[in-house]
């Protein structure tokens, strides 16, 4: 049986080179339903810790498949979850733009199967995030769309005081200008983007060089952003 430090050994392991982080979360995830909470839990920890540019797609990877062999509601899969929304939401320094989209990805997935509760503490979460403009407002709009698209759309047992979808909705555009403050935030972000744009052009032109996934992954966002405020703008005048 596995201990907290056979897991501290193997995650120094995987840190030492690509090759033994390849054999190492290969063999964490086939034997991924077998492990202890608390020991997904400390691995989650100590790769929170990690700085932003750092991070790989395996390690999003092995948190995607420690959260589905982790049982609904523990310790264990909503850490798991909290780590890939924080890389989807681009709360990680440093990060790789070509990794919000994996992360967010996964992150769906899982957002799926969890409780009704969790799923609307997380749809308050990418509201606030919304609401700061020196963030991924795209990312956190695409999340926000997939948990509301995720409510019940009808209440099938009376007694159920779940809030449908349309409700939500509605209470959403009603209590939080929803499409006031998603037109306002995707302009900003686009002027960020627009301008991260510009500055990695100009780094090419001079250094000869540029991590083109990055830039190509910032392109993609911006025309994003720009379908998304060319929508919203029309239900605001609907």
């Amino acid at each position: 049986m596995l201990t907290d430090q056979h897991m501290d050994m193997l995650y120094d392991a995987a840190s030492k080179d690509e090759a033994s982080k390849i054999e190492v979360y290969k063999m964490l995830s086939d034997c991924a339903n077998y492990l202890d909470d608390g020991l997904i839990t400390k691995f989650v920890n100590r790769l929170n810790n990690v700085e932003g540019h750092l991070y790989q797609a395996r390690d999003i990877d092995i948190i995607f498949n420690f959260a589905r062999a982790s049982y609904k509601g523990t310790d264990a899969k909503e850490s798991a979850i909290l780590f890939l929304y924080h890389i989807a939401t681009n709360q990680k320094p440093g990060i790789a733009m070509q990794l919000l989209k994996p992360a967010r990805k996964h992150l769906q997935d899982l957002l799926k199967n969890v409780s009704h509760d969790l799923k609307v503490n997380y749809i308050c979460m990418c509201i606030d995030r919304l609401a700061d403009e020196n963030v991924s407002t795209v990312q956190s709009l695409k999340i926000l769309m997939n948990l509301i698209k995720s409510m019940p759309k009808y209440n099938y047992n009376k007694l159920d005081s779940k809030m449908q979808q349309k409700e939500f909705v509605q209470e959403l555009v009603k209590n939080h200008n929803l499409f006031g403050n998603l037109i306002s935030d995707l302009r900003l972000y686009k002027q960020r983007v627009s301008t991260y744009l510009t500055e990695a052009q100009a780094l090419h032109q001079k250094e000869k060089k540029v991590k083109h996934d990055a830039n190509f992954s910032a392109e993609l966002e911006l025309q994003d952003a720009e379908l998304f405020e060319e929508g919203f703008t029309h239900a605001q005048n609907l």
